[in-house]
């Protein structure tokens, strides 16, 4: 292979990283998303709690939360994995971009 098709699989490499952090700040913005949404509904349930006069309707309450906080926990968690997996692509797409330099090199 000639040296520009190792220029041009460098470019393409470093606009897949480009690609990757897009993605990975889009994922960023939905986990700070998600939290906001929380932090209401821990206000909303604060509120509920403070109101309710019955022990029994304060105990489907604080029920609802749990699994709410549990579906908003496996939620995060997915982004976060998902990031990961960007992360690792990027890893991925830069020691091909070193190996791609080092066979440029050697054709010199």
């Amino acid at each position: 292979m000639g040296k520009e098709t190792y220029k041009r699989a460098i470019e393409l490499k470093k606009r897949g990283i480009e690609k990757e952090k897009i993605k990975i700040s889009l994922i960023r913005e939905r986990i700070s998303k998600l939290r906001v949404s929380k932090s209401r509904d821990a206000d909303r349930y604060r509120l509920l709690l403070k109101n309710t006069a019955s022990a029994s309707n304060r105990q489907a309450i604080r029920a609802r939360k749990s699994k709410e906080w549990e579906s908003y926990a496996r939620k995060i968690e997915s982004l976060k994995t998902k990031m990961e997996h960007h992360r690792g692509r990027i890893s991925k797409y830069r020691e091909e971009m070193k190996r791609a330099r080092e066979s440029m090199r050697r054709l010199r």
